[in-house]
């Protein structure tokens, strides 16, 4: 019996792997005479991190993988993805921390820091798939883009983020010892892509100032001093009950809240 018509408008998927790509901050504005050096960092860079994890079959057994000048990205099969999460990205900024000197010691001003974006899907041996241009929209994400921009240059080598997908198979399931409330929530929208992504610093670093956008010279001196000199009061006595309200204070746990909240975008923020 001849098979149904039907039949032939399928067709089997591509094996579902792991993508991961980066780009590099601000490539454009780093000297001629540096980029192609760069360029050719960024791989050495990437596998160093992977052999430091235990992790160089991953990049000896890659499916596919390109530069793309100013970045570079690579396929591995869909079960290791976990591995490309916990721990590739926090070895990751490990090793461009570790790299900086080499990188100053060509040009005081230069710098060699990346966006990272992790996604999951259907996709050939070519790389050739929509998978893989979701992947490099979530590099192209305003929220991923800012927490480099507010982050401290020297300590803050890496900000990740994570497809929804990604997401809710590794981390929400557990196949990684990162928790979920590590990651932002976020919803990015890059040209016609949009979806709910997850925001990942492995180093965290940020100018207070720079919280919510708000630039140094808008900053209330007022009312910071106004914290800051409650800070040093003396202690109420016992029976009184004080309600601090905290607003530009720069210490403690009120700058880790303001960077999850603010910077990695729990607000939503575009």
């Amino acid at each position: 019996m001849p098979p149904s018509p039907n039949a032939r408008r399928s067709s089997q998927l591509p094996p579902y792997r792991a993508v991961f790509a980066v780009d590099t901050k601000d490539f454009s504005l780093s000297p001629s005479a540096h980029q192609e050096r760069l360029s050719r960092d960024i791989p050495q860079l990437l596998e160093r991190a992977l052999e430091q994890c235990g992790l160089s079959r991953l990049w000896q057994t890659k499916v596919f993988a390109s530069s793309t000048g100013d970045g570079y990205y690579f396929g591995v099969d869909a079960m290791d993805t976990p591995f490309l999460v916990d721990p590739f990205l926090d070895e990751l900024n490990e090793v461009l921390d570790e790299h900086d000197e080499v990188v100053r010691a060509r040009d005081r001003a230069l710098k060699l820091r990346l966006r990272a974006s992790v996604h999951l899907g259907p996709v050939p041996e070519s790389g050739l798939s929509t998978s893989m241009n979701e992947t490099h929209r979530l590099l192209d994400a305003e929220p991923v883009r800012r927490i480099l921009t507010a982050s401290d240059a020297d300590v803050t080598y890496v900000a990740a983020i994570l497809s929804q997908r990604v997401f809710t198979d590794v981390v929400r399931g557990g196949y990684v010892k990162k928790r979920a409330s590590q990651f932002a929530a976020n919803a990015v929208k890059v040209k016609n892509f949009e979806d709910h992504a997850y925001l990942y610093t492995p180093k965290h670093s940020v100018n207070p100032e720079l919280l919510d956008g708000v630039d140094a010279a808008r900053v209330d001196r007022e009312r910071l001093e106004q914290d800051q000199r409650r800070a040093v009061e003396p202690e109420p006595q016992r029976g009184v009950v004080v309600h601090n309200n905290f607003s530009g204070t720069t210490s403690g746990s009120v700058l880790q809240i303001g960077q999850a909240r603010d910077i990695n975008g729990l607000n939503g923020g575009a």
